[in-house]
């Protein structure tokens, strides 16, 4: 099973990005299938590259409250920071050389 097909998102409910991440002190204790629970909960939808400690989703309020109680103990769930100016392509371009 591939987590980055996963799916389930509630179309209903606005989803943000979170990074989920073992703790290092946690490693070796998580669930083996942990990518799994995440990518099968309710709500959820696994859209960023995935490693062993890592994986980046979006979420729903109420699939990140699942999750908190599912593998908050093991796993840091952290919403992501995504930074924007606001001039992405007013810049021109560079100089050839």
């Amino acid at each position: 099973m591939n987590i980055q097909e996963q799916t389930n998102p509630q179309p209903e409910a606005e989803q943000s990005r979170y990074v989920l991440a073992v703790k290092r002190a946690e490693r070796g204790k998580e669930p083996s299938d942990w990518q799994n629970i995440v990518a099968t909960t309710e709500g959820v939808s696994v859209v960023g590259d995935s490693n062993a400690n890592i994986l980046v989703i979006e979420a729903t309020p109420e699939a990140i409250s699942l999750l908190e109680k599912s593998l908050g103990k093991v796993c840091h769930i952290e919403r992501q920071i995504i930074f924007r100016t606001g001039l992405e392509g007013t810049l021109p371009p560079l100089p050839e050389q």
